[in-house]
């Protein structure tokens, strides 16, 4: 049983699904009736601090109180609990003192634990030392190639977006969410010495504040585009084709599926240089991925666009090793390490 599985924005979750489901694993959505009447061999959760998100901190503290009590139930009668390690805390921290006390109280629950890259293991057993104490297993991220449409060449997406076809575009793709700092990425290109270049933001804010700081700092400059709504699918090409270089200035970051995704369209990443982007540079390689140290400057962000424009590239192939049958494959082998009666080989 997975949270989530199937039901997922994040088409991580889904692919990891069906790759699973095809190897013979019968995989369950999340359910808190199943999860207590028919308790599986393996509960699997992905980002279990979801349940602090609430506003209002006595509706997070029972949404946490519930998780808890559920999954202490299932391990009670004899379920295995994993965790997906894709961040080491929410990213809002709406609610600290709640959400210190929620991991401490989760963690020794765990069976093992997956983490996306070698650093972010060692990441997560330094923040939390009882993890120490339990399997942790790799797992990279799988490669999203495919999975979202891509017909259309990035002359076209421009087109298609109103842009000059030999303009430079730096993009920024995904749900803006204040630690993405998309309002400091607006306003580093405010500074840039260029008066050619575009930016282009396209994503759904989180919340109407969010949106405000957005659009404050967007000002009225016209080489700005902003699209703050939910990306349908057949548009993320649009996005991702038409931008030079994709910048993803997170102020917090341990691992990122958008650069994953961008990287997917053939799109050089800049990204700051936390979590594991040391070692998403490394598998892609540095024709791929930049990296930058503090905060985001006029200078680095102009030299970054010069360095996406000015090298030829055709297809980042370092993600061709990141196939969603050998992602699913390996978490197989984390389940039936963790319960080998339970998940048959």
């Amino acid at each position: 049983m997975a949270w989530p599985a199937f039901k997922a924005e994040n088409p991580y979750n889904v692919r990891l699904a069906e790759e699973m489901a095809a190897l013979g694993v019968k995989v369950r959505e999340f359910s808190a009736r199943e999860l207590l009447l028919r308790p599986p061999g393996v509960f699997h959760t992905h980002w279990p601090d979801i349940v602090l998100n609430s506003p209002g901190a006595p509706r997070g503290a029972f949404r946490a109180a519930g998780f808890l009590a559920l999954t202490a139930a299932a391990r009670l009668r004899g379920t295995r609990v994993v965790w997906t390690a894709h961040n080491l805390q929410s990213h809002e921290r709406r609610h600290p003192r709640l959400e210190r006390l929620f991991w401490r109280l989760l963690l020794p629950m765990l069976s093992g634990f997956i983490a996306l890259t070698e650093g972010g293991r060692a990441a997560a057993m330094a923040r939390f030392p009882v993890l120490r104490r339990r399997p942790g297993f790799v797992v990279p991220n799988g490669d999203y190639t495919g999975v979202y449409p891509d017909t259309v060449s990035a002359l076209d997406a421009k087109r298609a977006l109103g842009l000059p076809p030999n303009v430079p575009v730096i993009g920024f793709v995904g749900q803006v969410r204040p630690y993405k700092n998309v309002a400091h990425l607006i306003r580093t290109f405010q500074g840039l010495p260029t008066t050619e270049a575009r930016l282009v933001i396209a994503g759904r804010p989180n919340s109407p504040a969010t949106r405000r700081d957005i659009v404050d700092a967007a000002g009225v400059n016209p080489r700005i585009t902003l699209a703050l709504e939910h990306v349908p699918d057949d548009r993320i090409q649009i996005y991702l084709r038409a931008s030079d270089l994709v910048v993803l200035p997170f102020a917090d970051v341990l691992n990122s599926g958008s650069a994953l995704l961008a990287l997917a369209f053939d799109r050089p990443v800049l990204v700051p240089r936390l979590g594991a982007m040391g070692e998403l540079q490394a598998l892609a390689g540095e024709d791929w991925v930049r990296t930058y140290g503090g905060d985001l400057s006029p200078v680095e962000l102009s030299q970054a666009l010069g360095w996406a424009r000015e090298r030829p590239r055709t297809r980042c192939r370092a993600l061709d090793q990141l196939g969603w049958d050998v992602i699913a494959a390996r978490t197989v082998e984390a389940y039936r390490a963790l319960s080998p009666r339970q998940v048959p080989a």
